[in-house]
């Protein structure tokens, strides 16, 4: 930066909490133009100073190397497993950014339960069957279909995985998931507050268990309510659905 005497000085910048709420700011650590075993002495001395004087080196109530942001979409995919079984999982995307923040494995019985605590039945929410993360805003249609806005209320906690080898890496993931951490003020799973803009503020989207939506059909409407109501779960597909008809009608 330049002052008003036109003398520019070299500074490096570290990232800090402040400790009441947790704001985090970035704070100018002065340097020389070399860095020698002095300038070096110095810059330590002024994140020292930094600490000393209070401010947190993480987020209040995080640990070591943990990163907590505000979950504002979800997309649900699924991965195949060697013996033909699924696993559930969920493209998570922060801070209303095009791209996804992390991926979340459901790998266990607790993992679901936990995940339905907070977002609500997974069934909600439709399969999508691409390989790779969707990139929000590229196809608007796409979106509206399999990307799932979350009101608020949510933060998923995550950090860095030291295996990860860069761009190129496709074998290890950038960041691990390590908790979800509903706020204090949600009151209810936030899944279940579906953003009205895309099902309306009274209408809750009828999904099939491999994705499907039940179409403007009012007969497989009605159809699809009474074995909701029957079973507690979502048809496995339009053709279990006539199926279920068939033999109990």
């Amino acid at each position: 930066m330049e002052n008003n005497n036109n003398l520019n000085s070299l500074c490096g910048w570290v990232k800090l909490y402040h400790p009441n709420g947790g704001v985090q700011v970035t704070l100018p650590v002065p340097v020389s133009y070399v860095v020698d075993q002095n300038t070096a002495s110095m810059m330590l001395s002024s994140v020292a100073a930094y600490l000393q004087a209070g401010w947190l080196p993480n987020q209040p109530g995080l640990g070591d190397g943990e990163t907590k942001e505000k979950v504002t979409h979800l997309v649900r995919r699924e991965k195949t497993n060697g013996d033909g079984s699924k696993t559930p999982l969920f493209d998570v995307y922060c801070g209303g950014g095009s791209f996804r923040t992390l991926g979340v494995y459901l790998n266990t019985q607790e993992d679901i339960k936990e995940f339905e605590k907070v977002f609500g039945p997974i069934d909600k929410f439709p399969i999508y069957d691409g390989d790779t993360p969707i990139e929000r805003g590229k196809k608007p249609e796409r979106d509206r279909n399999f990307v799932i806005p979350v009101r608020d209320g949510v933060n998923v906690v995550w950090r860095l995985n030291p295996r990860y080898e860069g761009e190129e890496d496709k074998k290890n993931p950038k960041r691990l998931f390590v908790r979800w951490e509903p706020a204090p003020a949600a009151s209810a799973p936030a899944a279940a507050m579906i953003i009205d803009k895309l099902y309306g503020p009274e209408e809750t989207p009828r999904v099939y268990l491999n994705g499907e939506r039940v179409n403007g059909n009012e007969a497989e409407q009605k159809a699809y309510d009474s074995y909701l109501s029957s079973h507690g779960k979502a048809p496995a597909s339009r053709d279990a659905l006539r199926q279920w008809v068939k033999n109990n009608h």
